[in-house]
């Protein structure tokens, strides 16, 4: 049985598919960060880019907006998520729920949130909005407040405890 959500085979993960071979005319394939369907009602796709890199390529947008639009003209209700990250050394993990989110698709147009928001604060409020259970399940960090998937000391995230222990030193 294995871990949902964990890398299994990080070697694995660390290979680069190369899509060269697949080229068609100007298209050419992308790649997305997540997608995750909850019981084919609510459909979540998510991107993430580091805080310095530019805007998502154009072709990679396209191919968001379409398959939302399609999804939610077909009875989804669905969403893009598109995230900025800080993690600058490239053999960091990216922490994908906590990552801030800078735009987002909804019925076919694109949104700034209010307040900065996570990822997973987002999906936490489509899942209420949609009355789907999951959101209640989430374990908040009682440094920081937000939810954390990853590895807790006490009753802190991971980064929280390690923040903290910087700061005390």
């Amino acid at each position: 049985m294995s871990d949902k959500g964990i890398i299994q085979n990080r070697a694995r993960k660390r290979q680069i598919a190369d899509f060269s071979g697949l080229r068609f005319g100007n298209i050419t394939p992308t790649d997305i960060d997540g997608f995750i369907d909850f019981q084919d009602k609510v459909f979540i796709w998510f991107e993430m880019k580091h805080t310095s890199a530019a805007e998502i390529p154009q072709g990679q947008r396209m191919a968001l907006e379409r398959v939302c639009d399609a999804s939610q003209k077909a009875g989804k209700d669905c969403y893009v998520f598109l995230a900025e990250h800080s993690a600058d050394d490239a053999d960091q993990d990216i922490n994908a729920a906590i990552a801030v989110v800078v735009r987002y698709r909804h019925a076919g147009q694109w949104h700034e949130p209010k307040d900065e928001t996570t990822i997973r604060s987002a999906i936490d409020t489509v899942l209420k909005k949609n009355d789907l259970g999951y959101a209640a399940a989430a374990k908040r960090c009682s440094c920081c407040g937000l939810p954390y998937p990853g590895k807790w000391i006490g009753h802190e995230c991971e980064l929280c405890y390690w923040a903290n222990k910087a700061w005390e030193s």
